[in-house]
């Protein structure tokens, strides 16, 4: 189960910045995930879950607007690196 998870959440980091750590943050919050103990027990309450799933419903009305720019733009990409790197910690 644990694996399907990680997978899950790996898979859905690549395509939004804060979609990966909104799920984290509710599984945390339902009690699926423990994190007890951890860097990331402060994701267990509701409100960092909430605040999470707004920034994640924000970047993806802000990439549907035809002004937003291309992903795949050299920053673009790094900071993508930077946030599978980190979500794999």
């Amino acid at each position: 189960m644990t694996l399907a998870f990680a997978f899950l959440v790996g898979f859905l980091n690549g395509a939004r910045t804060f979609l990966a750590i909104a799920l984290v943050a509710w599984s945390a919050a339902f009690g699926w995930l423990d994190v007890g103990g951890t860097a990331l027990s402060w994701l267990a309450a509701p409100a960092p879950a909430a605040v999470l799933t707004l920034l994640a419903l924000g970047e993806l009305y802000g990439d549907k607007q035809p002004q937003a720019r291309n992903r795949t733009i050299s920053y673009a990409l790094a900071g993508a690196w930077a946030r599978l790197f980190l979500s794999g910690l």
